[in-house]
């Protein structure tokens, strides 16, 4: 995403709140083990809960 593609600076914080919902929510990383991040951190804190208890 750049900049210069958006018609207005409203435009373009729109279309970047969509970028960041979309990494956090459907993009699958590597580094955790192909799920969303938010998909990684539910795991973990489900994790660490399973610890401390």
């Amino acid at each position: 995403m750049w900049i210069h593609e958006s018609k207005s600076p409203v435009a373009f914080i729109e279309a970047l709140e969509e970028w960041v919902k979309n990494y956090y929510n459907e993009y699958l990383h590597w580094v955790q083990r192909y799920q969303t991040p938010m998909a990684f951190e539910q795991q973990s804190a489900h994790r660490t809960q399973l610890q401390t208890a």
